[in-house]
């Protein structure tokens, strides 16, 4: 699929769309003065360019959880070496 750019305002609702998981709330946030919020996140969802930055992020944040629980899974894992070599002391 060929990238189709998107404006600040739409880049603000991608992030407060994510953070929130919700178009109302994202719609109200960004766009404060919008007196249809509930159509308004319709309307901006509906957008191929919009639908690509939605995805693109969530892939993002995907790969940064995965990221997070492989860093964790090695922690844990250090902290059971310690154990154990405390244990043969």
């Amino acid at each position: 699929m060929r990238f189709m750019k998107i404006n600040a305002n739409q880049r603000n609702f991608v992030k407060k769309y994510i953070e929130t998981g919700n178009a109302t709330e994202a719609v109200r946030q960004v766009y404060p003065n919008n007196h249809h919020p509930d159509a308004t996140g319709t309307h901006i969802l509906e957008k191929p360019n919009v639908q690509e930055a939605v995805r693109e992020a969530f892939k993002k944040l995907d790969r940064g959880i995965d990221k997070d629980i492989g860093e964790l899974a090695n922690m844990a894992d250090a902290e059971v070496d310690k154990v154990n070599a405390s244990d043969k002391i």
